[in-house]
């Protein structure tokens, strides 16, 4: 029998056409709240492009979103946020 937590993540990635990698990725934000792509990639042990382009991914399906951080001497990075599970509910809900 398969646990609801792989089956969960398995519809993830059929319905938004993502990978293990992005599920790995989403996990990981919803524990840390607000994070930069290179703070995800140290912490998960990953590439920072990779960490990235799962990131991009997850923004464009609609389970994170990205937002820009302004620095007081000149200069910008993006944080990312999750969605909260409710949210992502709604969002399969809507493709089913």
């Amino acid at each position: 029998m398969v646990d609801t937590e792989t089956r969960c993540s398995e519809v993830l990635k059929k319905i938004f056409d993502l990978k293990n990698t992005d599920i790995e990725t989403y996990k990981h934000i919803l524990s840390m709240g607000e994070v930069r792509a290179d703070e995800l990639a140290n912490k998960i042990g990953k590439d920072r492009t990779t960490v990235y382009r799962s990131l991009e991914r997850l923004v464009k399906c609609g389970l994170c979103q990205k937002k820009k951080m302004i620095l007081k001497g000149g200069g910008n990075y993006y944080l990312y946020i999750y969605k909260e599970p409710q949210m992502v509910k709604k969002l399969l809900e809507q493709c089913i």
